[in-house]
């Protein structure tokens, strides 16, 4: 398991763990970003990332792209 924010682009991942604060949490469940769900890491940046999940493309910084553990 590694954080979203060290993966590989242009490789699929499923969700394994989200830990993320409380205010933080509700937002990205309602974007899908939520455990068992798998996304598509489209390109990384400075440790910010990329991702297309649900067919919705999504930019995350890297505080929050290394909370969420694929």
């Amino acid at each position: 398991m590694t954080a979203l924010s060290l993966a590989r682009p242009g490789a699929k991942y499923t969700i394994r763990w989200n830990v993320s604060g409380e205010g933080c949490a509700d937002f990205m469940e309602r974007l899908g970003l939520v455990p068992g769900a798998t996304l598509f890491l489209l390109n990384s940046y400075f440790g910010g990332v990329i991702v297309c999940i649900n067919g919705k493309r999504i930019a995350l910084d890297k505080e929050s792209a290394f909370c969420i553990k694929v």
